[in-house]
Parts: C-alpha cells; structure tokens; sequence
C-alpha cells in the first residue's frame, strides 16, 4: 500500500513537471513567433525604402540620360551631314576627271589624283558612323544603362539575412511544436498510468475493507461462544440469525 501511494505521489510530480515543461515551451513559441512577425514587418520596410531609393534614383539619373540621348542625335546628324559632303566630294572629283581633256589622242595619266583619292577615303573611313557601337555615347549609354548601387546591395544583403534567420526561426518553432506533441503524449500517458494506479488503490481499498469485515465477523463470533471457526459467509448467516432471533430464544441461549 505504502509502495502503491510512493507510485502515485511520483507520477503526479511527473505530471506537474511534464506540464510545466509544457507550459514553458508554449511561452518559447509565442515568443518565437512574436519575433517572426517582427522580422517580417522588418523585411516589408527594408522591401519599401529599397523601392523608394530606387525609385528616386531613377528620377535623379533621367536628367542625363536625356541630355546623353540628344547629344548623340546631334552626334548622329553631324555624321551624316559628313557622310553627305565626303561623298558628294568624291563624285565631284570622279566626275571632273572623266571630264578631262586629252593631250595628243592620249589621256593624261591620272597619277596625280590617285594620293589625292587614297587622303579621301582615309579621311572617308576615318569618319565616325551614326549607327557605331563603339562611339562614346554608345558607351555612355552602356555605362548608364547598368549602374552600380551599393545601398541597393547592402539591402538585399540584410534582406537575405533577414529570410535565413526567418527560415532558422521557423524551423526552431517546428522543434518545439514536435517537442510540444511529445510532450502532450508523455502527459496523456502518464495520466493513463494514473488512473491504473488510482483503479488498482480502490480495488485494494475494498479488500482491506472486506477482511475488516471478515475480521469483525470473526471477532463476534468468539465473543458468542462459538468453538469452532465457520467459514466468513457462514459466520455471517449466523450472525444474521442471532440478530433476528427472538429474545426468548436469546434468552435460552
């Protein structure tokens, strides 16, 4: 009996502590996930001043990107007036030499024009084309068109910062929540051992209860003067019978 109560008074300690532990790792993961939300509150801010720094850089980087683009339209007609010029010149020149005159029925050797003509077409393709990939402005717009932004990156840094320590604490609020469900498991059987334990008390109880019972039968009995020790379920019929006997008959006994 006394190891029985000793079981029941750890188990319910067992309970208690189990329950603690419980409660504990439920404040761990409202905390876990207060902290979650703020750094997902966080992460939208982070989210807004990168669109807004973007957005403003934009707005102050337009301005020179037009001036670029007219300065190359300039460029480009420059060029093409050049264009036009170099090559009327040389079909001015052409025409003025199939023009000449001829020296005694020969024509006159054409040796003069020929350095003449080489200077031109140096000077022709010396001449930048409108549609070069290579001019500044082409670069320029190249330059413009990927720029470089180091607050941009610093934010996307601590925005990936911010999702791995999101992930990290989801997965820690996953091990709780598993550690959560064991423990529920740990408490549910322990309160099935319990009522074994308190079921198996009682049926001791009600034996304890019976042999009192028998006990005090016996006890009767011999204060009757019986010699001999009946059986419990006898001494209690002859008990029975000595109650309801009438006092005559008690009397004579």
């Amino acid at each position: 009996m006394e190891q029985m109560r000793q079981r029941l008074k750890r188990s319910e300690q067992s309970e208690r502590e189990h329950r603690e532990a419980a409660c504990l790792a439920e404040e761990h993961a409202a905390a876990l996930e207060e902290k979650h939300q703020k750094l997902e509150e966080e992460h939208r801010k982070l989210q807004a001043e990168c669109r807004l720094k973007s957005r403003r850089s934009l707005r102050t980087s337009s301005p020179p990107k037009e001036e670029g683009e007219e300065r190359e339209e300039r460029e480009g007609e420059r060029a093409r007036q050049r264009w036009r010029r170099a090559g009327s010149a040389v079909v001015q020149r052409l025409s003025f030499a199939g023009q000449r005159p001829t020296c005694a029925g020969q024509d006159v050797p054409a040796a003069t024009s020929a350095p003449e003509r080489a200077k031109d077409a140096e000077q022709e393709l010396s001449l930048p084309s409108p549609s070069s990939p290579s001019s500044p402005s082409r670069r320029s717009e190249r330059s413009e068109d990927g720029p470089s932004w180091p607050q941009l990156e610093t934010l996307a840094s601590e925005r990936d910062a911010a999702r791995a320590e999101k992930a990290q604490m989801e997965s820690q609020s996953q091990e709780l929540e598993q550690e959560n469900t064991t423990l529920r498991l740990l408490l549910e059987e322990e309160g099935q051992r319990t009522q074994a334990l308190l079921q198996q008390v009682d049926y001791l109880a009600e034996l304890l209860e019976e042999r009192q019972t028998q006990s005090g039968a016996r006890d009767m009995l011999k204060s009757l003067g019986l010699s001999r020790e009946p059986s419990p379920d006898g001494a209690l019929a002859a008990c029975d019978a000595h109650a309801t006997a009438p006092p005559s008959a008690q009397q004579l006994d």
